[in-house]
């Protein structure tokens, strides 16, 4: 899932693309999840507003079937020296070639807070 509708358009004329792999447009802020095996969630969570980002992670798990995984893979504002890059790299995807479209300002999320959803939720984190 992607916002940007061009990404999906490419996405969908891959050569190697087969019907057991859809890609669909839209917000995952809104996506209605059902039960998987697995999730992942790929440099898109520090687009959304804090309150959001815990929401689709919340959903994330509640929608994983026994045994489910869920992979988050997103800037960590909590590694403060190792992060200046990634912000450095979606300041220039967003604000200089517009390669990533974005309505708000960037929030990163913080490995902390993903653990304290994980504990929560019951569920095992693991780096």
């Amino acid at each position: 899932m992607d916002y940007d509708e061009e990404k999906i358009a490419t996405a969908q004329h891959c050569f190697s693309r087969t019907a057991a792999l859809q890609f669909v447009q839209g917000d995952i802020s809104a996506y209605p999840f059902k039960q998987y095996n697995g999730i992942i969630i790929s440099d898109v969570l520090h687009y959304l507003q804090p309150v959001a980002q815990q929401q689709v992670i919340e959903q994330a798990i509640d929608s994983l079937l026994p045994g489910g995984v869920l992979i988050i893979r997103d800037g960590d504002a909590d590694l403060k020296e190792k992060h200046k890059g990634t912000k450095f790299t979606e300041l220039l995807s967003t604000k200089i070639f517009s390669f990533n479209k974005t309505t708000n300002q960037l929030h990163f999320l913080s490995g902390k807070m993903i653990e304290a959803l994980a504990i929560k939720k019951k569920w095992l984190c693991r780096e």
